[in-house]
Formats: structure tokens, sequence, C-alpha cells
């Protein structure tokens, strides 16, 4: 899956209007991914691989930090008798295989 599906998955998943944002917090989640599975750098052909590769990755990712809602550095939050814990972000990267090299 692209980034183009992803997108459009997550306008469906999340009724979100503002699609400025979406495409912010999608190319911030392929940014994690590509980090994460190529740590010393990556080419074009590879990025387009893991993106499609790990796109639930990155849906997942993006619905996190949607949901999260611009709360940050923060394992809970308690408010007006409502209470909500977030899992660590760390986790939602958990499956990306990192590829190196030998020298």
């Amino acid at each position: 899956m692209d980034k183009n599906k992803i997108f459009e998955n997550l306008k469906m998943y999340l009724s979100e209007k503002d699609e400025e944002l979406i495409w912010l917090l999608i190319d911030l989640a392929c940014q994690n991914v590509l980090n994460r599975r190529y740590p010393f750098g990556y080419t074009e052909k590879q990025e387009l691989v893991a993106i499609s590769q790990y796109s639930n990755v990155v849906f997942r990712a993006v619905v996190y930090a949607y949901e999260k809602g611009g709360i940050t550095s923060h394992a809970s939050l308690s408010e007006n008798g409502t209470s909500r814990s977030f899992i660590d972000e760390d986790k939602l990267y958990t499956e990306i295989v990192p590829v190196c090299g030998v020298l």
C-alpha cells in the first residue's frame, strides 16, 4: 500500500476534514518507519518498499498520534473526571526489522 492509499484509508477511518494534518502525520510516521528500517540511510526504492511493507504500522502510528490529540510527553492524563493512558509510542514500531550491512 502506498502513501496515497494510506491517506484515503485514514481519511475515511478518522472522518477528518483537515487533509494537511493527515498528510503531516503520515509523513512523520513514514519517517519513523524508515529511520528504524534503514538506520544508516535508504534509497527511493527502499523507501517505497518499506512504506508498502509496513503500511499497517504507518496507519496505526497516525491513528495513535491523531487520537492522542496533541498531548505530548505524557504517559497518562486525567482531567475533569476523565482519565486517559497511552502506550509507549515505540511499541508501535516493534515489528520493524532493521536492515544493516557488513563493511
